[in-house]
């Protein structure tokens, strides 16, 4: 997964500056690691937050998340493969998939 650059500036575009700061610390940390496909996203949310929105320049292979108002806000923001309404521990998909 390869990380946007300028990632405040986007992010101050979407929420708040207080959380807009605390997501730029993280997305730091994050681009010291290598994230290869297929990645998930457990508790999505709105997508709003995820690495995919600011950070990554690819879409995350799978979101999860147990609400679906949040999954169809994430749906709209285009930024998952595909999406998944379930709690964290039941995952409906093969191992290793």
């Amino acid at each position: 997964m390869r990380f946007r650059q300028n990632i405040l500036e986007k992010y101050l575009s979407l929420v708040p500056i207080p959380l807009a700061l605390e997501r730029v610390v993280e997305s730091k940390i994050y681009t010291k690691y290598l994230f290869e496909p297929p990645i998930l996203d457990i508790g999505c949310g709105d997508g709003m937050e995820s690495l995919q929105k600011c950070c990554s320049k690819t879409k995350i292979d799978t979101g999860i998340d147990s609400n679906p108002k949040e999954l169809k806000r994430a749906r709209e923001l285009g930024r998952y493969n595909e999406l998944i309404a379930c709690q964290g521990d039941a995952v409906l998909k093969s191992d290793n998939s």
